[in-house]
């Protein structure tokens, strides 16, 4: 708060002024105001002006409430909730009247449930030997449910029956870089399917014995690449966990 007066602090006040009130962030509201002998009186209804920091009340509000709250509200994020949300022409502030965040994720938590997605996996109770942490003394089974697992020939299966499977490559060949000069050409190794590798087993699987001897269905190869990478579970703490991940080699890294 800053403002003019015409007298020094401690005699009576005179101000007779105009005092600003800026505060960071909010609107800049000007009074007038009314003086006793030694005291100010701000005036309820009867303000001369009303400024804002902002163009409309609009941003003022979003602003506002980027500024309140949680510290995580980047400005890409502000600006991903006005142009893509927003703006979307199928969002109506008007079906938000009695918008209940939690109560519409315990609906979507429900929903997902029944989700035929989850219904491909299967649900199981594993058991953990916890050490009892004495000495010659037997780890205790601990018993874990509620872990959800797909088989990987089930993904097979919906990984070639998906759109995606027409960018597959079911057949292997070779890269080569020609030289512009007349030199020998460089083999170039990009994605799985153009090693060595991939060849070799293209060729296991074309001699590989079959159930059927009259099949005359094409044999391929589903290259599948796995790996792990620590996470987090926490913001704070050692509290992690190793995902399995699962990548069709068949499809090219640049899809």
């Amino acid at each position: 708060m800053y403002g003019i007066s015409s007298k020094h602090p401690q005699m009576h006040l005179d101000f007779g002024k105009t005092i600003a009130i800026a505060l960071h962030k909010t609107p800049m509201l000007l009074y007038h105001l009314k003086t006793t002998t030694n005291t100010a009186v701000v005036p309820e209804q009867h303000v001369t002006e009303v400024f804002s920091l902002y163009k409309t009340k609009s941003v003022e509000l979003v602003m506002d409430w980027q500024n309140t709250g949680s510290l995580a509200k980047l400005n890409e994020e502000i600006n991903h909730l006005v142009r893509d949300i927003l703006h979307h022409p199928d969002f109506w502030p008007e079906k938000l009247k009695h918008f209940n965040a939690g109560r519409e994720n315990r609906k979507a938590d429900k929903a997902e449930e029944n989700s035929p997605f989850l219904q491909s996996f299967t649900h199981a109770t594993i058991s953990i030997d916890v050490p009892s942490g004495r000495k010659h003394s037997t780890p205790h089974p601990f018993s874990i449910p509620g872990l959800y697992f797909c088989k990987i020939t089930i993904l097979i299966q919906e990984a070639f029956k998906s759109p995606l499977s027409r960018h597959f490559h079911l057949l292997p060949f070779n890269l080569y870089q020609k030289h512009p000069y007349g030199k020998a050409d460089k083999r170039i190794f990009s994605e799985l399917y153009d090693s060595d590798v991939f060849y070799d087993e293209h060729d296991k699987v074309q001699c590989a014995p079959s159930d059927d001897p009259f099949c005359k269905r094409e044999k391929v190869v589903a290259a599948l690449m796995f790996w792990l990478d620590a996470m987090h579970l926490t913001t704070f703490g050692t509290a992690r966990m190793w995902p399995v991940y699962m990548l069709f080699g068949n499809l090219s890294r640049y899809i």
